[in-house]
């Protein structure tokens, strides 16, 4: 909505995991994003994951070509929730942001390395009243992971705040 009040057009494409046994999804995105889905200035359009990989939908390429034609930027991505083998979105995507959350074991599993080679910005979320001990101690870890990790093709220099 901060975009929206500054006259950007945003679209939010989500994709929600499919079921082995149905194949259904549940794609109740919008439910969570009720003023936007209401402003015609947003676009917001949640799809199946069905049997493709990669944490995207199959055709979410070509839908974020659509609504950039239509006068939609930025567009947010939102994924199924990506692993270190999921990463289809960061070649789809400008900027690729992947967000954590605190206390999952990933950090000393080391199981999100690949994905975060090539993550542009690291987000720690759930950062409230009673979970605060454990963002830091999750950013903590995460932060020292960083050192080595390979310099990206663009660059940019990975700093903790």
């Amino acid at each position: 909505m901060n975009l929206i009040s500054q006259n950007i057009k945003p679209a939010v494409l989500t994709v929600d995991p499919s079921s082995e046994l149905s194949n259904g999804s549940i794609l109740g995105d919008k439910t969570r994003m009720q003023e936007l889905s209401n402003s015609p200035q947003s676009f917001i359009r949640t799809s199946p994951a069905g049997n493709t990989l990669g944490g995207v939908g199959k055709y979410t390429r070509e839908t974020i070509m659509i609504v950039e034609n239509a006068g939609f930027d930025p567009v947010f991505v939102e994924t199924v929730g990506v692993g270190q083998s999921e990463i289809e979105v960061a070649a789809m995507t400008d900027l690729f942001i992947l967000i954590l959350q605190p206390g999952s074991g990933d950090e000393l599993q080391g199981i999100k390395r690949g994905i975060m080679e090539l993550a542009d910005i690291i987000v720690i979320n759930k950062y409230d009243s009673d979970n605060i001990v454990n963002a830091k101690h999750t950013m903590s870890q995460y932060s020292g992971i960083l050192q080595y990790l390979p310099i990206k093709d663009n660059k940019w220099e990975r700093k903790y705040y």
